[in-house]
């Protein structure tokens, strides 16, 4: 999506690793996390950050394909948080 190279020293990779690993091992569990609060931050994210969303509704279709889970509204607000923290010198 990005077509570039991270900074794996940043400590901004170091978080979106963090989190892509806690992802991960919720996946595996199956268990979600959700906080009915995040619908109108979910929706602010998408207007504030539109590239980033739309990179994190990417990440989110391939796991529902790939192995059918539907990311809940807060995992999608984190990840765009994380994807947003990771690109951010990149504009």
């Amino acid at each position: 999506f990005y077509c570039t190279e991270f900074n794996q020293d940043s400590i901004d990779y170091y978080r979106f690793i963090t989190h892509i690993k806690l992802f991960a091992h919720r996946l595996v569990e199956n268990t979600t996390y959700c906080d009915d609060d995040d619908e109108d931050l979910l929706a602010l994210m998408k207007n504030k950050y539109p590239r980033e969303y739309e990179c994190g509704e990417q990440v989110a279709m391939f796991i529902q394909t790939e192995y059918n889970y539907l990311l809940t509204s807060s995992e999608l607000v984190y990840l765009t948080a994380h994807i947003r923290r990771l690109t951010k010198n990149l504009d």
